[in-house]
């Protein structure tokens, strides 16, 4: 491996980073024909191991290994549960960096890879609604109380949908 890396480095298809360790393929041709030639099975498996890495990172230092990366890795290694869970933990983490937009993508991704309706469709609302898209954000908060037969959740949303109208100006609607 290391003889094959040194090669490469000679022959200008890798370049070693200085900023931080790994390489860099400076050539979105050579990325392109590599990844061409790369079965499903080993891309699937090196993506897996990847994110393994970067969440036994993240465990002991989040910011060396945000988990939208492990997320990212996760999808791509074709472990969906885990993706899914680790997308709602980059949302959390865009949120409390007021990252709207990267916790709307986050939470959206979460929501496709079957995390829990009603939290999601919640938490996209939420977002909808700091962003000022409040007809979306409606949407979402209806999704969620659509989503849901508990009855604090459900109450949850239609408080949700509320507010949302308030600020729209419905007052009849907010009531």
């Amino acid at each position: 491996t290391v003889d094959a890396l040194e090669d490469a480095v000679t022959r200008g298809l890798l370049v070693e980073r200085r900023d931080r360790s790994g390489y860099h393929v400076p050539h979105d041709l050579v990325r392109e024909v590599v990844t061409d030639r790369t079965s499903l099975a080993r891309t699937r498996l090196l993506h897996g191991r990847a994110a393994d890495e970067l969440a036994r990172r993240h465990a002991t230092d989040a910011a060396r290994a945000p988990a939208g990366a492990v997320a990212r890795h996760l999808t791509a290694a074709g472990r969906t549960d885990e993706a899914a869970t680790w997308h709602w933990r980059a949302a959390g983490e865009s949120r409390r960096l007021y990252a709207h937009t990267e916790t709307l993508e986050h939470t959206r991704a979460a929501l496709g890879l079957g995390f829990d309706p009603t939290s999601g469709h919640l938490r996209a609302g939420d977002t909808l609604t700091l962003m000022g898209r409040y007809p979306a954000a409606l949407l979402d908060y209806e999704q969620a109380a659509a989503s849901t037969t508990e009855p604090a959740a459900l109450a949850e949303a239609e408080h949700r949908i509320a507010h949302v109208n308030d600020r729209l100006g419905d007052w009849s609607a907010a009531e």
